[in-house]
């Protein structure tokens, strides 16, 4: 039989590979994903090249990083509460959370007496995305730290989550805190 012509709907062509279709998807995806992790590092490394930093105020003060951290901050926790919960939830961290914990980690000397809550949150996720991108502290101990918190936390009602979300966000600052002591 001529190898183009079908029989019962399938072409008659040699397999190119011996493995299983399911195998050879499993293959190919990984190695897309292993090609769109290296890309990611490669575009993590020309990020940190964007800018330098010379004190923590200036780190708080950047605007661009606070946008990146409002995203960061949340992935972070909702990850963390999913990993509590055992089961996949998300959240937005409310800026009275973040700056309230700023204030309890003893940093809220890193910012102006004047600053807003908003402001002082937005120092707080530029902070934490900047430590995680410049490699001082891994997406994987962030998530640590806050879920060990969490696990005692109450999620009924949105005060208490609140409450445990500034217990879990303090304990996140006073790691940061400890990292730059050391250096």
């Amino acid at each position: 039989m001529h190898p183009t012509k079908k029989k019962r709907g399938r072409n008659y062509f040699p397999s190119p590979c011996p493995l299983s279709k399911g195998l050879l998807r499993t293959i190919i995806g990984k190695v897309q994903l292993d090609l769109v992790f290296c890309v990611s590092l490669m575009t993590l490394k020309e990020l940190r090249t964007v800018k330098t930093f010379f004190s923590v105020k200036e780190i708080m003060f950047n605007r661009d990083l606070a946008k990146l951290g409002d995203n960061f901050v949340n992935f972070i926790y909702s990850l963390a509460k999913s990993c509590t919960l055992k089961k996949f939830d998300g959240w937005k961290v409310p800026d009275k959370v973040l700056s309230q914990a700023l204030r309890e980690a003893d940093m809220r000397s890193l910012v102006s007496h004047r600053a807003s809550t908003h402001e002082i949150a937005d120092g707080v996720e530029a902070l934490i995305v900047h430590e995680w991108l410049f490699e001082r502290i891994s997406i994987e101990e962030l998530v640590t730290i806050l879920s060990e918190q969490l696990k005692t936390g109450d999620f009924s009602d949105r005060k208490k989550e609140e409450r445990s979300a500034l217990q879990a966000f303090t304990a996140v600052l006073l790691e940061i805190k400890k990292n730059f002591k050391s250096k």
